[in-house]
């Protein structure tokens, strides 16, 4: 794994600028995160020489091997999800800079999963759908321990962790705890990674809105909302008009369209949280 990345950073770093970085950028969540609909042929074209990702967990096949570092071609997990499209953004605002992606997300999960107090537990619960067990197999049951391992990976090799994307909410609709659990969550990551929250910003979207077809689960939508009142260093992401997938008769994920505008909001989100933070320091 680690020859894998020195070759890689060599041939990106001999022709890049003097002043270039390795951005990497987690996504934690649930399905919208981890990717609830297939990316289409459009979604494999124009993916920059800059654009990395690395697999947190092992899948079929040789193109997806946990650890290794690989070319951002959807999937990065199950289906497209934001960090697809947000890291082609950023790639662009940062012409010079390496971008690496880390999803580690869990389809039908509680925040509860990522919190480092709560999260084995939750993780072997025997009343947890089988369906739920065989997303949990893909981690060995131990997500939050993936996501720390590659986050930690890429810092040993130069890389900056810059940002962290979530997107989940749908399993805890209505409960107004969430914020402070996601505070948790958020701040215990900081710790074991030893970061500081001003440099790395929380970018939250909203889950699919009810004005576009979501189902119950919209109505988490106000809560996600007060993050930033919680968060300093926060913005949420708006998911109105984003239309929703029909496929799977839940309502609650977004459509192959709507997902790349998701992460390209996403991507806004984050540049203007960090503009304004640098012009109010």
């Amino acid at each position: 794994m680690l020859r894998k990345w020195l070759v890689v950073l060599l041939v990106l770093c001999s022709t890049a600028h003097a002043d270039a970085k390795i951005r990497v950028y987690l996504g934690i969540g649930q399905s919208n995160m981890e990717g609830a609909t297939g990316p289409e042929a459009v979604d494999s074209i124009g993916i920059s020489d800059r654009l990395w990702h690395i697999p947190a967990c092992q899948f079929d096949g040789k193109d997806r091997v946990r650890g290794q570092f690989r070319k951002a071609v959807p999937p990065l997990h199950h289906g497209l999800c934001p960090l697809d499209y947000f890291g082609r953004d950023i790639a662009e605002e940062f012409p010079n800079d390496t971008i690496v992606l880390i999803n580690v997300s869990v389809g039908g999960t509680k925040i509860q999963l990522f919190d480092k107090d709560s999260c084995d537990a939750y993780a072997h619960l025997e009343s947890q759908p089988d369906w739920f067990k065989g997303f949990l197999r893909e981690y060995d049951f131990q997500p939050r321990e993936r996501l720390l391992e590659a986050a930690r990976s890429a810092m040993k090799q130069g890389g900056e962790i810059c940002g962290i994307l979530l997107h989940q909410g749908e399993s805890n609709t209505g409960d107004k705890r969430w914020p402070m659990m996601v505070k948790k969550v958020y701040t215990d990551l900081l710790k074991d990674l030893r970061l500081k929250e001003k440099n790395v910003p929380l970018i939250a979207g909203e889950v699919v809105s009810e004005e576009d077809g979501g189902a119950s689960g919209a109505g988490m939508n106000p809560i996600i909302r007060t993050l930033p009142e919680v968060i300093k260093n926060c913005a949420v992401v708006s998911s109105l008009g984003l239309p929703v997938y029909t496929g799977d008769h839940m309502n609650v994920h977004f459509q192959p369209v709507g997902m790349r505008t998701f992460g390209m909001r996403y991507a806004k989100a984050y540049l203007d949280l960090i503009a304004k933070n640098k012009k109010n320091k």
